[in-house]
């Protein structure tokens, strides 16, 4: 394919114009993944870090026109773009001044579209997937909360009428029985953010759930260190995981899995570098327990880890060190198409390849005289450097997961899959 001229057109709406009504759609359960790389409802949720950062808005779509409106304060609209584009493609958005604090709402036209949050600022960066549809209940792993950190949980109610969840959070000493965090109200069309560094103080690990009783609310994680800051969505439970990378920046993170189920589960995890099986670790997880595995255990020079366990877990990785801070969620199933955000300003991005398969993967990152090609043997790991700050189409002959990190000011984000052309 060949990347058409992005058409961008924008219009900036004042306080008290009214809301365009959005498609309502029936929340599934935790447990259930959406159909991969299709938009439920024609409509993405972005939470956004709410950092104070320039902040670049990353719009990926197929073969569609799509329009954007972003949240920050109650019932106000602050900002709204128009992407149009004839074929598979990925526009940005970079909104004047310090906009999309809040959150984003984007009504598209086709079923195969995704899109990324991205906050960038002189010295850090952080980027997160927007959510393809609501759910009634949402797990999230928050990592550590250390002398020094700060871990909120942010909430955004995209729709005109109020909405209500109870927040459980679990903690190394099991359940926290904070009844602050019950039925919590989140006004319509505004985010929210719950210190949970104040309500917890020090922790070693915090794992939040997220249910929702009233209306519609999007969770997203926001952990800062004096490293830097990092957001992720909530994760779904799987059977089976895949990290395309596992260091970032040369910043080795750790693997954590939650079992959200009350027995006992089995998780193996297997390391993965450019040439094949780094190392393997074999771990059993108590009912509603967890366990955090630093990627080093799973070879020197680790690539990527594949996460298999005996029922569906939940896998996120979340790296920290004095060169920056990263976290996300994992992958739960390989394709052959994916859609990259790429970073809000110029400058190298690394795309993050894993080929679980059992047959090469020729693989394509980009169009044009900007097209690179890479061949990744079966089971293993690699990864390709692009200027890529409009974001990139990542083309396979057979599955393979990707992420993608940014250089410099560390951020790790998944990418958007689009599944079979």
């Amino acid at each position: 394919m060949i990347y058409r001229a992005v058409l961008i057109a924008v219009v900036v709406i004042v306080s008290g114009i009214a809301w365009v009504s959005l498609p309502v759609a029936a929340p599934v359960d935790d447990e259930v993944p959406p159909t991969l790389g299709t938009v439920q409802s024609g409509v993405l949720y972005c939470v956004g870090s709410g950092v104070e950062a320039a902040t670049a808005f990353q719009a990926l779509a197929g073969t569609a026109a799509t329009s954007l409106i972003s949240l920050l304060d109650s019932n106000v609209i602050v900002d709204t773009a128009e992407f149009s584009q004839e074929n598979a493609a990925t526009a940005s958005f970079t909104p004047a001044g310090q906009l999309f604090g809040g959150g984003a709402v984007i009504e598209v036209s086709s079923p195969q579209a995704g899109a990324a949050w991205i906050s960038e600022g002189p010295t850090r960066a952080t980027a997160t997937t927007c959510y393809p549809e609501a759910r009634r209940t949402w797990s999230l792993y928050g990592g550590a909360i250390g002398a020094q950190d700060r871990l909120v949980l942010r909430l955004m109610n995209p729709l005109l009428s109020s909405a209500k969840a109870d927040i459980r959070v679990s903690t190394e000493f099991g359940p926290e029985p904070i009844t602050d965090l019950e039925a919590i109200g989140v006004a319509p069309r505004d985010v929210i953010e719950i210190p949970l560094h104040e309500v917890l103080g020090q922790r070693v690990m915090v794992k939040v759930e997220v249910e929702v009783n009233e209306g519609r609310l999007l969770p997203a994680i926001v952990s800062t260190t004096p490293n830097g800051i990092a957001t992720w969505p909530a994760g779904h439970a799987a059977p089976e995981w895949y990290l395309p990378t596992v260091r970032v920046g040369g910043v080795v993170g750790d693997i954590v899995v939650t079992n959200p189920r009350r027995e006992q589960v089995e998780v193996e995890f297997t390391g993965i570098d450019s040439s094949g099986v780094s190392g393997e670790v074999t771990e059993l997880l108590e009912p509603n327990g967890h366990t955090v595995l630093p990627s080093s255990a799973l070879g020197a020079v680790v690539l990527a880890a594949r996460i298999s366990s005996s029922s569906p877990v939940i896998v996120s990785l979340v790296g920290d060190s004095e060169s920056g801070r990263f976290g996300d969620v994992a992958v739960a199933e390989p394709v052959e198409r994916w859609m990259v955000a790429g970073p809000a300003r110029a400058g190298a991005v690394d795309v993050w390849i894993f080929n679980p398969s059992g047959t090469e993967a020729q693989v394509s990152v980009g169009e044009g005289a900007a097209r690179r090609s890479v061949r990744v043997s079966p089971g293993t790991a690699a990864h390709v450097t692009t200027e890529a700050p409009d974001g990139v189409l990542v083309v396979s002959d057979v599955p393979i997961a990707v992420s993608w990190s940014t250089q410099g000011r560390l951020s790790l984000s998944g990418a958007w899959p689009f599944g079979e052309e």
